[in-house]
């Protein structure tokens, strides 16, 4: 596959509320349709896991809801949704709403994706040989290296940007697909001591999601897979 022709498929939305003292066992999921955070219509796609330790609960429409005693992930598939199809940012707005008076601690938003190749040896060469230029270490007993994975942090605003790169094979359907899964995550930690204040920051950082989220796939895609995308191009579909 010529690395001009390579492009980033957006597989997963994942957002992480940090917070102190959480109870999930204290969050019935009953009430979390009575409060309108999650949508009466909704349908679930497994029993969901109810304890003192952890609620979770998944969808039939690919979204996700995990509370935990330090954190909250809300996570949505996107395969070839459209930007008006994202459902996790307005399920938070309403839990930070109705649940305004936990102690949030920070905010982690995580997009990830794949580049699809034809075969496992694709794959390795464009980790082995375009992200890493010839070392040494690239052979050991006169074996060359059969996996590579990169993991890169940057500053940026008032927090940090990581990206994980790492070979993968993926289920499709019938068939498995060799890739290079691209995992980004921006890093928010809240440090307002004034809670009023805190909660704003976080409503504004979730306001700004879709920024850090194509503000990710264009820089994957202009950095690491040679395309000469401009910024501010969404990295969804837009129809």
């Amino acid at each position: 596959m010529l690395l001009d022709k390579m492009s980033l498929n957006i597989q997963e939305l994942n957002f992480t509320l940090f917070a102190k003292d959480l109870k999930p066992g204290t969050i019935h999921p009953v009430v979390l349709q009575y409060l309108g955070i999650i949508p009466h219509e909704w349908e679930l796609m497994e029993n969901p896991v109810y304890s003192d330790r952890e609620l979770k609960l998944i969808f039939t429409n690919q979204v996700r809801l995990i509370i935990q005693p330090n954190r909250i992930i809300f996570g949505e598939t996107v395969g070839q949704k459209t930007v008006r199809d994202i459902q996790i940012p307005l399920i938070i707005s309403a839990y930070l709403q109705a649940f305004s008076n936990i102690n949030y601690q920070g905010l982690s938003i995580n997009p990830s994706g794949y580049v699809p190749f034809n075969s496992d040896e694709e794959a390795n060469k464009y980790m082995s040989e375009n992200l890493l230029p010839s070392r040494p270490w690239k052979t050991f007993a006169d074996n060359s290296v059969s996996a590579v994975s990169l993991k890169l942090a940057y500053p940026y605003k008032k927090g940090s940007f990581y990206i994980d790169i790492n070979q993968a094979n993926l289920d499709v359907g019938d068939r498995t697909m060799a890739a290079v899964w691209f995992a980004g995550n921006f890093n928010y930690q809240l440090h307002d001591d004034n809670a009023a204040n805190r909660l704003q920051s976080l409503q504004t950082l979730i306001e700004q999601w879709k920024t850090d989220v194509n503000k990710f796939g264009n820089f994957i895609s202009k950095k690491f897979l040679g395309t000469t995308k401009a910024s501010e191009v969404s990295v969804f579909p837009l129809q």
